[in-house]
């Protein structure tokens, strides 16, 4: 089993710092999601119902995925009907 070694110059502190910052990048994403959820722009909804279903980024959630696709299909998504029929 190969065992990573951190560049020169790059110790535990930058992990640390890079990990970091990965969850305050991923929390500011899914901030901005949520208001253009709140705005109500059906491809977010979408995208996120996505996500939901899959479990993919976020925590799986098959009854937000179902109500995600919903208000998308309010708003005239047609990929949303589809994916709500597949869940």
């Amino acid at each position: 089993q190969e065992r990573l070694i951190p560049a020169e110059g790059f110790d535990r502190d930058d992990l640390r710092f890079v990990e970091r910052r990965s969850r305050d990048y991923r929390d500011a994403c899914v901030r901005w999601l949520g208001e253009r959820i709140a705005q109500g722009n059906a491809h977010t909804m979408y995208v996120v119902g996505c996500l939901c279903r899959e479990g993919h980024t976020l925590p799986a959630d098959p009854a937000r995925a179902a109500a995600l696709f919903e208000r998308a299909i309010e708003r005239g998504h047609p990929l949303a009907m589809i994916a709500l029929a597949l869940s």
